[in-house]
């Protein structure tokens, strides 16, 4: 899934970034800054939700797409700080992926 996005995005003209797990995506990050960060909830080392905590507690606002097919009430407590992330459902097409990224690069 990861190549199908990456190639996708490309095609779309996005500058495009992969990793394979949380952890060298926070250490991506903190080198270089992005203009939009796609995780999916499962990923060896540190989740989805893990990784924007991580993020965020660095005061980074960068807009985040979080994939998931899990419930968000069982993924996410009150006390997270989830200015600026936006939730993908697991199925999802390629339209909803396009849309998803331009609404999140676009948002304020």
């Amino acid at each position: 899934m990861l190549g199908l996005m990456h190639n996708a995005l490309e095609g779309k003209g996005y500058r495009v970034d992969s990793c394979e797990d949380g952890q060298s995506a926070f250490e991506k990050h903190s080198k270089e800054r992005y203009k939009l960060i796609i995780t999916d909830h499962t990923m060896q080392g540190m989740t989805g939700v893990e990784l924007i905590n991580a993020i965020r507690s660095r005061l980074d606002h960068t807009p985040i797409i979080l994939m998931t097919s899990y419930d968000l009430n069982e993924l996410i407590t009150p006390e997270q700080n989830l200015e600026r992330v936006d939730f993908l459902r697991k199925p999802f097409g390629l339209s909803d992926l396009y849309s998803a990224v331009r609404n999140a690069i676009q948002a304020p």
